[in-house]
């Protein structure tokens, strides 16, 4: 059993929701969610211009290389955050409704990255379930544990990814992906990648997606599936 899981999930909030039309749209640096009357503020990498006629956003502050919007999907003009689609539970509200509360939040591309601090996997395996049911695209991106075996020396435990399991084309967007730092803040973005590879950004997204998915499945394998493993 672990004593502890650092681990960072990877979020694509819904299609229908203005948070994904906003990170599908801009180029988001910042996520602030909703705090009590203080509806979810992004910071976006573009001119005030660019907004100027987007009734889902409200800029309060611009410099050259950024500006930073309320998100206000209804434009009634009030305080407060209201969602249609996904009123309690969007990204944009905040995270109460999970098992934890992420410690940090970034954006990158079309993804919310959430870090968590986990109990052990089953904790954190609830988080991925909860924002699956609310139909936002979730994946394990980065994973760390410390085995409870090995607490006195601090080397964390080592685990095992069957990269068989991924097509070549996924393999090689992966790699060229981490050697390009896409998964870091100052990295490549999904556009500047599939520039690299000759394809269309929802392609490489398409492939970052279903590589996620595959490696989450092997590190985080269903309970029904251990159980069989176990038989």
């Amino acid at each position: 059993m672990a004593d502890g899981i650092h681990a960072q999930l990877a979020v694509r909030p819904r299609e229908d929701c203005p948070l994904g039309r906003v990170v599908s749209d801009y180029t988001v640096r910042n996520l602030v969610p909703a705090q009590g009357e203080t509806p979810p503020q992004v910071v976006l990498e573009d001119e005030a211009a660019a907004v100027t006629d987007d009734a889902t956003l409200r800029a309060v502050d611009a410099t050259k290389e950024t500006v930073v919007c309320r998100l206000d999907p209804d434009a009634d003009g009030q305080d407060g955050w209201a969602c249609e689609r996904c009123p309690a539970r969007c990204p944009a509200a905040g995270f109460d409704h999970l098992p934890l509360r992420p410690y940090d939040l970034s954006v990158t591309d079309e993804w919310l990255r959430l870090a968590f601090a986990a109990v052990d996997e089953a904790e954190l395996r609830a988080c991925m379930e909860a924002l699956d049911e609310l139909g936002q695209s979730v994946s394990l991106e980065a994973l760390r544990t410390d085995e409870a075996a090995g607490a006195d020396t601090g080397e964390p435990r080592t685990v095992l990814v069957d990269l068989n399991d991924l097509t070549a084309r996924q393999r090689e967007t992966a790699a060229l992906a981490v050697r390009l730092g896409y998964f870091e803040s100052e990295g490549v973005s999904a556009a500047e990648l599939a520039d690299h590879l000759d394809v269309s950004k929802a392609t490489v997204s398409e492939h970052l997606r279903a590589v996620r998915a595959k490696v989450g499945r092997q590190l985080f394998p269903a309970e029904h599936d251990a159980d069989e493993g176990d038989g």
